[in-house]
């Protein structure tokens, strides 16, 4: 058994009303909180536990709702001087990915006010040090409550990218409660790209034998509720289940980093407008039948409940519909781009190359 390093600081509290119940660990962290999410369709059950633990606690705070979907280094520089009157000493983050990437280099951003913003989160080799986060997650797919990686749209390079500046949220609350109320498409987006960060970590050459068992138990869950993915039919407990593995997988994910899907996602993000875990989760099934040697893709999916990596891939299509144009001459450009990529393709355990990546795409997009 080969040695390994398994580094986690963020500590966690799951279950229902873990917010009231821990209310004293905010007191820890300051006096002025900044408070980072959306506005939402329903009612905002997480918002509302955090501002009465707040009040509990005697904690002034501020909200913002500036957090959007695929966060630009410009949305988040715009929070930070609009909270910089008020001086907070932590930031919680209560949302999605989106949120908790946002809250994340806010937190560089609020410490550093005169640096370049690009600067500042894409440092070449100096430390930056961040403001204390809380996450509370909402959706159960992207596990950034556990993880120090944040990722935004770069304008300036039109591209999306993980901040080299990086921070492990102090405090993690994921009740299950704040999910129940997510539509079909939302669930599915969030599950499969859970799933996504199981399945590449645990095919990764980094990986290890603790990624390699986190990534297990997120496969016997899944295999557990995946039925209700395909109904729409939710109970308490498949949402317990999902907000749990979706915790776990970031747990496990966080120590290897990524593979292809999460990288080759971002040029359907960035230029189709298609949400981040639909866009990495609907290219999962293909990159699995690219592998030369199958065992380590087939291992995982029968753990998932399936007996092989058709009627796996058959599933994750059946989850999305690509409902905007793609030409096969954008799948040219971007396989001949992310290809020319050695990082991006570097943790993959086989040589690949741009047909393998072209297969991925055109596959995924054009199925048969």
């Amino acid at each position: 058994m080969n040695k390994f390093r398994f580094y986690m600081p963020t500590e966690v509290y799951y279950g229902e009303n873990c917010i009231e119940q821990n209310a004293k660990l905010f007191s820890t962290l300051g006096k002025k909180a900044l408070i980072i999410t959306m506005r939402l369709p329903v009612r905002h059950y997480a918002l509302e536990d955090t501002e009465a633990a707040m009040k509990a606690q005697g904690i002034e705070y501020i909200i913002s709702y500036g957090a959007e979907e695929n966060p630009s280094v410009e949305s988040c520089v715009a929070i930070a001087k609009e909270a910089a009157e008020f001086a907070p000493e932590f930031v919680i983050a209560i949302g999605g990915g989106s949120a908790m990437d946002t809250a994340k280099s806010v937190c560089f951003l609020m410490n550093y006010p005169d640096m370049d913003p690009i600067k500042c989160l894409y440092p070449k080799d100096e430390e930056r040090v961040p403001l204390p986060l809380v996450c509370v997650p909402t959706t159960s797919g992207t596990g950034s409550e556990v993880t120090p990686f944040s990722v935004l749209t770069r304008n300036d390079l039109n591209t999306k990218m993980g901040t080299f500046a990086r921070t492990y949220p102090r405090y993690a609350f994921a009740d299950a409660k704040y999910i129940m109320e997510m539509p079909l498409g939302l669930t599915r987006a969030s599950v499969i790209d859970a799933l996504a960060h199981c399945m590449e970590s645990y095919v990764s050459t980094a990986n290890n034998f603790m990624t390699r068992a986190l990534a297990s138990v997120c496969f016997q869950l899944f295999s557990e509720f995946k039925e209700s993915l395909i109904t729409g039919e939710y109970t308490k407990e498949d949402r317990e289940k999902m907000m749990l593995a979706s915790l776990i997988a970031g747990i496990g994910f966080q120590q290897t980093g990524c593979n292809l899907p999460h990288g080759m996602g971002y040029a359907l993000t960035h230029n189709k407008h298609i949400p981040h875990g639909m866009a990495c989760g609907m290219l999962l099934g293909e990159y699995l039948k690219i592998f030369r040697d199958p065992t380590q893709p087939l291992n995982a999916v029968k753990m998932c409940g399936f007996k092989d990596l058709d009627e796996f891939a058959a599933f994750i299509a059946s989850m999305f519909e690509v409902k905007c144009e793609i030409t096969e001459e954008e799948i040219l450009a971007w396989s001949k781009d992310f290809s020319k990529v050695s990082y991006r393709l570097a943790k993959h355990p086989e040589p690949v190359g741009y047909e393998e990546i072209y297969t991925i795409y055109k596959n995924s997009i054009f199925k048969k």
